[in-house]
């Protein structure tokens, strides 16, 4: 597509199998009422969006969904780009994008395969957000995951003095039918602008999420204008303290706080252990960070626990998070 797009179609496009590369001067595949790729393997490396559905006359249409294959995404913007939602159910998905890693303008769902946002200005966006299984990386200069409706009106007349600020509670007036939910999989985002960022609420039931996130205080790991709600899984986030938050106090499920005196070099290894010596976390830490937030249910309410710094680990971990680690050393 030397001009505008690689492959397009006027109404829906469905891709089953075969071996497809596509050069693209704007989008690379875009079906306008729908695309759906239920195999084969697909490489794109287009100026505009890689994948794209645009219909916006339609509610029931507008939609890309990606029930399997092998897909390897090079965009100028968004590397998955749809209207009314995107939806995905299996695969190996690898992206490189100019702008978004996956956007929905309204829905957007992960319920398994392998995702994996190498580059993005935002990883995750869509104004509902449902993660169910999958695993899934993010590499972002700014948000790694967001929910927000596109209309800046988070932003507008909001403040601290909106809930308060502190911990448990956004810094803004939370946008009412946004939310993000998280039941399982697994959720790893390096973000050097607010690693979890819902401009409604959110809930965590189950899966693990693990943030690396900002080194500015302009920023948080997490920021959750309304309740952020944990019942289940876990949630580790760590980096700078000037906008850290925690759950909400009304989460059935406990959190740990932390917040050190200084910065903490990239690179250092953090232990929590239970007074009976029993390992709750195990994190070596990617970049430099100021605070750390777990809810795991490890943690219990009004207990006591030990947090080491530094020592020596190695193992298999999930963004630093070592689920049996050999560990020595630490004060």
């Amino acid at each position: 597509g030397n001009y505008n797009d690689g492959i397009a179609s006027k109404d829906g496009l469905v891709i089953a199998g075969g071996d497809i590369s596509v050069i693209a001067a704007d989008d690379g595949i875009r079906g306008k009422d729908y695309l759906v790729i239920n195999g084969g393997s697909i490489r794109v490396d287009a100026s505009g969006d890689a994948l794209k559905s645009d219909e916006e006359d339609d509610p029931s249409l507008g939609y890309v969904r990606i029930t399997g294959g092998t897909l390897d995404l090079t965009s100028g913007t968004d590397a998955i780009e749809a209207v009314t939602a995107v939806i995905v159910e299996d695969g190996d998905i690898a992206i490189a994008a100019g702008d978004d890693g996956i956007h929905s303008e309204a829905w957007l769902e992960i319920s398994g395969g392998t995702t994996d946002i190498t580059r993005s200005y935002e990883g995750l966006e869509g104004g509902q957000i449902v993660i169910s299984g999958g695993d899934i990386s993010v590499v972002s200069s700014d948000d790694g995951l967001n929910v927000s409706d596109g209309s800046g009106a988070a932003q507008a007349g909001g403040g601290r003095g909106a809930r308060g600020g502190g911990p448990g509670g956004g810094f803004e007036t939370p946008i009412e039918g946004l939310f993000v939910e998280v039941t399982g999989g697994t959720l790893v985002i390096d973000a050097d602008g607010d690693g979890f960022d819902s401009n409604g609420s959110a809930a965590v039931s189950g899966g693990t999420i693990v943030v690396n996130g900002p080194t500015s205080n302009g920023d948080g790991a997490l920021d959750v204008n309304g309740e952020l709600l944990v019942s289940g899984g876990t949630l580790l986030a760590a980096g700078s303290a000037g906008m850290a938050e925690t759950p909400s106090a009304s989460s059935e499920q406990a959190t740990l706080a932390l917040r050190f005196g200084s910065t903490v070099a990239a690179g250092a290894v953090v232990r929590i252990e239970a007074e009976d010596g029993r390992a709750v976390l195990t994190w070596e830490a990617s970049k430099p960070f100021e605070s750390l937030v777990l809810s795991s249910p490890e943690i219990e309410a009004g207990k006591s626990y030990e947090v080491l710094l530094e020592g020596e680990v190695s193992g298999d971990s999930l963004g630093g998070l070592y689920l049996e680690p050999d560990y020595t050393g630490g004060t």
